[in-house]
């Protein structure tokens, strides 16, 4: 008796065992292996820049410079270790030869020409030339570095002994025999410094 109960439990272990393999199989069989998911291949999107009207470039005009007159083209002027002339065409002529240093200023008719003059490094005036029957430029018979000085001195009740480092520098042509000149200098450390106009025919 024993044997067959023995024998019967045998049997049905083996019978357990068998179906648990075929259930295993069964479920590999119905597994599938999980396949990896390749990315979608992403296309990269240029975004187009805002565009802004652009002006059109306008070409940039050539400038010449200009000469007042026909008579001012016909002047040129001649600078040379301390010494300066004229030169009319074929014509040449002395203005001065007595400063360190000249700038010319030719009067809008061309008849005249004011001469700032460098005389030493603290000294400086402003000299008028008029066109002569020949052609060339004098200096004026009265100077008018003297007429303005005096004028000023006594306008403003000084003497002219009394001014240092004097200067006279030329503004501009008001007309053809009206001129504007800065008149600048010292007294008793005192600065001087203003703006006179004077009429050239007082100065013929």
């Amino acid at each position: 008796m024993t044997k067959y109960i023995l024998a019967l439990t045998l049997i049905i272990s083996a019978f357990l065992t068998v179906g648990c393999q075929e259930k295993l199989q069964s479920g590999k069989r119905t597994t599938h292996p999980t396949q990896a998911v390749e990315p979608i291949p992403t296309v990269p999107v240029k975004i187009p820049e805002p565009t802004v009207p652009t002006k059109p470039v306008q070409p940039i005009s050539e400038t010449k410079p200009t000469v007042n007159t026909e008579q001012e083209k016909m002047l040129s002027f001649i600078k040379k270790e301390g010494i300066l002339k004229v030169k009319m065409g074929e014509k040449v002529c002395l203005l001065a030869d007595d400063a360190i240093d000249y700038e010319t200023f030719v009067s809008p008719n061309s008849t005249m020409i004011a001469l700032e003059t460098l005389l030493m490094s603290n000294l400086q005036t402003v000299r008028i030339y008029k066109k002569d029957a020949e052609g060339c430029f004098k200096p004026l018979q009265n100077k008018l570095s003297t007429k303005l000085w005096h004028d000023l001195s006594e306008q403003e009740g000084f003497n002219l002994e009394d001014v240092s480092h004097p200067r006279m520098k030329f503004l501009k042509w008001i007309d053809n025999e009206q001129v504007q000149i800065e008149l600048s200098g010292e007294i008793e450390n005192k600065a001087i410094d203003t703006n006179v106009s004077a009429d050239l025919k007082l100065l013929i």
